[in-house]
């Protein structure tokens, strides 16, 4: 099923950054609105195969658990030290790496697809790697 976000909100921006308040028209040109993809469920709102485990788990869960194993993630996150500061900000501060709760599945078939081309890449980066640190081919040929 297709999700409705804010389009400003969804790139991180905000309604200031545009001139514009609440309550005031839009400009011509940004839209109002653009859809989101859902993993879990299809085109026609049913629920993918892949999640269908997932998908009952949520339904019969109390809906504080997943709050209460968020700030645990959070807390065990912290602990740990998986986190990033966005040097250069005036608040450059420690924060969490954005994670979700809810993971994300994929099916054998689409993992098998997502496969090649990941192996294809890895291949290209370790390629890349060992002329810089090695021959150096790359810098030369600019």
């Amino acid at each position: 099923m297709l999700k409705y976000v804010d389009y400003l909100g969804f790139f991180g921006l905000k309604l200031a950054d545009y001139g514009l308040g609440r309550g005031q028209p839009r400009p011509l040109g940004v839209p109002a609105m653009i859809a989101a993809f859902d993993e879990m469920k299809g085109h026609d709102g049913g629920v993918r195969p892949a999640y269908g485990e997932l998908s009952r788990w949520l339904e019969e869960i109390p809906p504080d658990v997943l709050d209460y194993r968020r700030r645990e993630a959070e807390l065990l996150f912290r602990r740990i030290g998986i986190t990033f500061a966005a040097y250069g900000e005036a608040d450059a501060q420690e924060r969490l790496i954005p994670f979700d709760v809810i993971p994300r599945i994929i099916s054998g078939a689409d993992w098998r697809f997502l496969e090649k081309g990941l192996t294809q890449r890895v291949k290209a980066l370790n390629m890349f790697l060992k002329d810089i640190y090695g021959a150096r081919e790359i810098l030369r040929a600019g």
